[in-house]
């Protein structure tokens, strides 16, 4: 589009349109929840979506979720951020969900490694993979196409490292918690069952390329039995990523024929 949105400086609620071709700006109506600093945002559909932060002063902070119009100049509030308290969050969009991760809790010194998806037609939420890295706080990330990249940040020591999200290259083993896993028939012809010692409430399966390239994507898993049919899936060799609540249980490989 031609049109951004700036707002809640320090100890204000107020919030700023930016129009690129006539390269001036008009306020808008002002944010209605509580004053913030460090909350995430991404842009869905149209509309920009805000949620969790801190007060100005630092006594508070936030799980609150809120969408902005700018056709209607509304503000509406959303299904809250189910992660909890936190800020110094990232938000960003991907494949038709926003999603709104990490961050840092200053009651319980936390950071967050975990990234949560939001289904703005149901207004929902849903866990996603977390981020493989350490927990952290204060990220920088962009987007390249359809690409998501994010890195650096904090988590009382600086960090340089940088990621690709929605892909796992060089992800390993000992990136995830021990959990034995059975993965019946493997190589596999038309579907594989995932067999774990854990029974999942609300995972998510995850299936990776050895290009890094997520090719398949199950939410809302449960029990301790899943059958994942091919589909379109092409002969190969796969990795299968399996996570809840912001954890990676377990990786491990597929072959199809």
């Amino acid at each position: 589009g031609t049109k951004a949105y700036v707002g809640l400086e320090n100890a204000a609620n107020t919030w700023w349109q930016y129009d690129a071709i006539t390269n001036a700006w008009s306020s808008r109506s002002s944010f209605p929840g509580l004053q913030r600093n460090f909350s995430a945002v991404f842009e869905l559909g149209g509309q920009v979506y805000m949620g969790t932060g801190i007060k100005n002063d630092y006594t508070a902070m936030y799980s609150d979720f809120w969408c902005y119009n700018p056709s209607t100049d509304q503000w509406s509030i959303k299904a809250p951020f189910p992660g909890g308290l936190r800020y110094c969050t990232f938000g960003f969009t991907f494949m038709g969900k926003g999603y709104i991760g990490l961050g840092y809790n200053n009651v319980v010194t936390s950071n967050y490694d975990d990234i949560w998806a939001y289904d703005a037609a149901t207004d929902s939420w849903s866990t996603a993979t977390p981020l493989l890295g350490s927990a952290r706080r204060m990220c920088a990330g962009f987007t390249l196409g359809n690409h998501v990249y994010l890195g650096t940040g904090t988590n009382g020591a600086n960090l340089n490292d940088f990621w690709e999200f929605g892909t796992y290259s060089g992800i390993s083993e000992a990136s995830a918690e021990n959990l034995q896993v059975k993965i019946y028939p493997n190589p596999a012809t038309d579907y594989f069952i995932i067999e774990s010692e854990k029974i999942f409430e609300n995972g998510c399966l995850t299936i990776i390329d050895m290009n890094g390239k997520v090719v398949y994507m199950l939410e809302h898993v449960s029990g301790y039995s899943i059958k994942v049919d091919r589909g379109e899936i092409v002969a190969g060799t796969y990795v299968i990523a399996i996570s809840e609540s912001g954890k990676l249980y377990s990786t491990n490989t597929v072959i199809f024929k």
